[in-house]
């Protein structure tokens, strides 16, 4: 059974890059592919922060720009489960 920490890894990233690829292919997604190498030594609760952070900085548009790529991908990859 893995760890809480491990129930936002890489696993999670993917599926979260791949995600948001699709709903903002304009996104360069710089901070978000750098998470996986960031992620390893971190808590759950930092995990889901370096993520929050990383789309933060990646769809830097203001809160309506980012819910509505949330949206997209929620909407368009059935993988995508938040």
């Amino acid at each position: 059974m893995p760890s809480a920490d491990e129930l936002i890894g890489h696993h999670t990233v993917d599926g979260l890059l791949r995600a948001m690829r699709t709903a903002a292919p304009d996104a360069d997604l710089t901070a978000l592919r750098a998470a996986p190498r960031q992620i390893a030594p971190l808590s759950l609760r930092e995990r889901a922060d370096l993520l929050r952070d990383a789309l933060l900085a990646d769809l830097p548009d203001g809160y309506a720009a980012l819910a509505a790529a949330v949206r997209s991908a929620r909407d368009n990859d059935p993988d995508f489960t938040g």
